[in-house]
C-alpha cells in the first residue's frame, strides 16, 4: 500500500527503459499471481526486450511469481525485503485489520511507520497518505490475503536468471530469515544486506542503487552471451 513514488530515485543505464507498475489502479483481480500474470501479458503485448523485475514487499512477491510463471521471459530480479512465503512475517493479521480498520488514521499511520526504520519526512508521509486514499479496501485486502496463502519456495527453483537480494537489515516485518528463504530456493542469488528498513530504496538509496547496478551488469552480460 506504498506509493510507487518510492522508486522515483531509481537510476538505470541508457540501454534500459524503466517503468513503474501501479497494480492497485489496474482492473484487477488483485491477488499476487493474477497481478504477475497481468505484468507478463503487458510484456507480451508490447513486445518488450529482456525483462528485469524490481520489487519489494508485496511487489517482490509479485516479481517472484512472474518469474515462476514465465522463467524464460524474466531475465533478472532485484528483490528487497520480501519473501517466498509469510512464515515468520511480522504482520500476520494485516488482511483482517485492513477490513476492520481501513478508515482509521491510526491504522494507516502505523502501517506507514512500520515500512520505515526512522521517522518519515513530512512531505513523503503526505504523499503516502494520499496514495492510500486512492486504493480500494477490498483490493488491498485481496492482495494481502493472497500473500499469506502463497508459498513460492518450490516454484522458485525453476528461476535461473540473475537475482540480487538488496535487503534492509533493520526491517522488523521481513527479516533476513525471509531473504535466506529465497537463497535456499535460488542458490545462485546474491544477498546484499543493507543498513535500513523495509522501504530500503528510500532509506539507503546508495546501497540499494549499487545492488540494482550489479544486477543490471549481470543481466547485460548474460544477454550478450
Amino acid at each position: 500500500m506504498i506509493d510507487p513514488c518510492v522508486y522515483d530515485q531509481m537510476e538505470v543505464p541508457e540501454s534500459f527503459c524503466a517503468g513503474k507498475v501501479d497494480f492497485y489502479h489496474s482492473p484487477g483481480p488483485y491477488d499476487a499471481m493474477s497481478i504477475a500474470s497481468s505484468i507478463l501479458e503487458y510484456y507480451d503485448e508490447h513486445q518488450l526486450g529482456p525483462l528485469v523485475l524490481v520489487g519489494y514487499s508485496a511487489g517482490g512477491v509479485i516479481a517472484m511469481a512472474a518469474a515462476c510463471q514465465a522463467p524464460e521471459k524474466v531475465k533478472g530480479l532485484l528483490l528487497s525485503n520480501t519473501g517466498p512465503c509469510t512464515i515468520g512475517h511480522g504482520d500476520v493479521n494485516l488482511p483482517q485489520r485492513i477490513l476492520e480498520q481501513w478508515n482509521d488514521q491510526d491504522f494507516r499511520n502505523s502501517f506507514i511507520d512500520r515500512c520505515f526504520s526512522r521517522p518519515v519526512p513530512p512531505f513523503l508521509r503526505l504523499r503516502l497518505e494520499e496514495y492510500i486514499n486512492t486504493i480500494q479496501c477490498q483490493a488491498a485486502h485481496d492482495l494481502s490475503k493472497s500473500l499469506r496463502q502463497l508459498d513460492l519456495r518450490e516454484p522458485l527453483r525453476r528461476v535461473d536468471c540473475p537475482v540480487v537480494i538488496a535487503h534492509g537489515i533493520d526491517d522488523k516485518t521481513r527479516t533476513l530469515a525471509h531473504a535466506q528463504m529465497i537463497m535456499d530456493s535460488i542458490p545462485h542469488a546474491k544477498l546484499r544486506p543493507i543498513p535500513g528498513g523495509h522501504t530500503i530504496m528510500v532509506e539507503n538509496k546508495a546501497g540499494w542503487q549499487a545492488a540494482l547496478d550489479e544486477l543490471l551488469v549481470d543481466v547485460a552480460e548474460r544477454s550478450a552471451v
